[in-house]
């Protein structure tokens, strides 16, 4: 059996250094969450951390009282040498200027910890009879990888891929028909007071009951099962309120994290929400809303990427809907989120809505990785009973006389083509049919109000000129 020398590589100093600048000024334990989570410490002062963790996240303050209360009533005190340790932490240190120093050393002592555990393992396994080294190589793999992102390193080895290794990806999957892929990254976003949360609260609900979407068939749930929402946005009276008049009851496997507290930019708070994410394997976590959930300003690209990374990697183990507000809806659909470009850059699928002027929710795809969604509308409406319900009211075309108004708005810089036409459209963020395109040229025409010039290869180009009618050259 290989010796295991791992506690020799721990720095109880460090660890000490980095517990006494918390309790003596908590402000510190921000940096510190950002650095080492838990498993970083050693046997002895990981309770200390884990009840200073508990203490913050229910709004207490971590000092000698509260901290030594805490782990009493846990049984832990003992472990952790008493109170007479406990007290003795502040004293390790005299400021907390220092501490990402000492929360970086811990973090190094941990991670050497880690790979020494490994290749203890690894020599283990390897001498044994029999040993599976194709099995043992994968569990290295799995091992450094984690290793790896617990400590934030990333080695320069690139596995790039062949075409034969593409090919055999999986097909994509489906959560709901029609609308939402399985693993995406889901942006649902509109102005502040429109429905965003109500219509995010129906296809939370669909998931977990089965029931299609909207009450529309063509939006069938393929994937039932568990749903988690963090919800940082709805106080606790309207937000019961909201759930129970939309169905939803105690028997749905559903949970929502109510004002946690939990930062995407946080790396112990992403810890927790992966660890729940492996307990409970769920289909669909939302996140209300995306500004809630982060310390970084919007605008900074930098500081949204990682986060959006962050969002990625849960959208590898579930689907991810996160809601976000957007500027005023008088802007290209395109345009309309707030923040870095990086935002939408790293989504998989933008669901924009917008309330009509006859009181309807218009859902478009603003940005999707796939097929766009045909533009449809929703209304919110209460039931004889109490309830309140999110039903699908058909897709949206675009009237003949609007479409007409648009095609004349993008010919007044100039001749285009039918296929230039039709980017010209979805440029100001309209989506139409190729037929009803076409109707409405053919109304323009009729009203001798566009100029259509056939070239030798048959390709129409169409200019705006009230006066003349179809020519050919």
């Amino acid at each position: 059996m290989p010796v295991d020398n791992s506690e020799a590589l721990q720095n109880g100093d460090a660890e000490q250094a980095v517990l006494g600048a918390v309790l003596i000024a908590p402000e510190a334990l921000s940096v510190v969450r950002g650095k080492v989570g838990a498993d970083d410490f050693s046997f002895r002062n990981r309770p200390i951390y884990l009840g200073i963790l508990s203490l913050a996240d229910h709004g207490k303050p971590a000092d000698l009282i509260t901290l030594t209360d805490e782990l009493r009533d846990r049984g832990l005190l003992d472990q952790c040498g008493g109170a007479a340790y406990i007290s003795s932490l502040t004293s390790a240190i005299p400021t907390a200027a220092n501490v990402a120093y000492y929360a970086d050393i811990v973090q190094e002592a941990a991670a050497k910890r880690r790979f020494l555990h490994l290749s203890n393992t690894i020599k283990e396994q390897i001498t044994s009879p029999g040993a599976d080294v194709t099995g043992i190589i994968e569990k290295i793999r799995a091992e450094i990888d984690r290793i790896e992102r617990a400590a934030g390193i990333f080695t320069n080895a690139v596995n790039l891929r062949t075409m034969e290794d593409i090919l055999a990806y999986k097909d994509p999957e489906l959560l709901i028909e029609g609308l939402i892929p399985r693993h995406s990254i889901v942006v649902l976003s509109g102005w502040t007071g429109d429905g965003k949360t109500l219509v995010s609260h129906e296809v939370e609900r669909s998931v977990c009951d089965g029931l299609p979407v909207f009450g529309n068939p063509a939006f069938n749930v393929h994937r039932l099962g568990m749903v988690i929402l963090f919800d940082e946005e709805t106080p606790a009276p309207m937000l019961k309120e909201r759930l129970v008049r939309m169905g939803f009851h105690s028997a749905l496997p559903f949970r929502v994290g109510h004002f946690t507290g939990l930062r995407l930019d946080d790396k112990n708070h992403f810890q927790i929400i992966l660890a729940l994410i492996g307990e409970l394997h769920p289909e669909l976590i939302v996140f209300d809303s995306l500004i809630r959930f982060h310390t970084q300003e919007e605008n900074d690209a930098s500081g949204m990427a990682p986060i959006m990374g962050r969002l990625r990697q849960l959208a590898n183990l579930t689907t991810v809907i996160v809601i976000h507000h957007t500027v005023k809806a008088d802007v290209d659909i395109r345009k309309r989120s707030r923040g870095s470009g990086d935002i939408i850059a790293g989504v998989d699928l933008e669901l924009s809505l917008t309330k009509t002027a006859e009181g309807d929710l218009l859902i478009q795809s603003a940005k999707s990785r796939g097929r766009p969604i045909e533009p449809f509308r929703l209304r919110i409406e209460d039931t004889f009973d109490g309830g309140l319900v999110v039903l699908y009211r058909g897709t949206e075309r675009a009237p003949a006389e609007r479409l007409g108004d648009v095609v004349a708005e993008a010919l007044a810089d100039g001749p285009l083509a039918f296929a230039e036409i039709g980017a010209a459209l979805t440029e100001k963020g309209l989506t139409t049919s190729r037929r009803s395109l076409q109707r409405a040229i053919a109304n323009l025409c009729s009203q001798n109000s566009m100029h259509v010039v056939v070239g030798t290869r048959g390709k129409k180009i169409y200019s705006l000129n009230p006066d003349a009618h179809e020519v050919r050259r």
